[in-house]
């Protein structure tokens, strides 16, 4: 189920998120995304260098945006597209 938001006039849909894509949830996970984004992979910073400033295909990406009770590695909330990039910190939780 999507929610209607109505922003200045203009009729956008939100994504059946937690909170719809805005910054509502966990305190805590708020606080483990920003850590993330502080101590990034190389391979998380080679990919945010291309997805930043809407560089790929003019598509505005998020990086370590929770989500629920996940923190995803990066989110086009407009094209609903999640990438999760695979690595050793993955290894220690069975769930991942």
């Amino acid at each position: 189920m999507k929610n209607t938001v109505k922003k200045q006039g203009k009729t956008s849909t939100s994504l059946p998120l937690e909170g719809g894509g805005r910054r509502v949830g966990v305190k805590e996970l708020r606080d483990t995304a920003r850590a993330l984004r502080k101590r990034s992979t190389d391979t998380e910073a080679y990919l945010w260098r291309h997805f930043k400033n809407r560089q790929m295909q003019d598509l505005k990406f998020r990086r370590q945006q929770p989500i629920g009770r996940y923190v995803v590695d990066f989110i086009s909330l407009e094209k609903k597209l999640i990438i999760e990039v695979d690595g050793g910190q993955h290894d220690s939780n069975p769930d991942d």
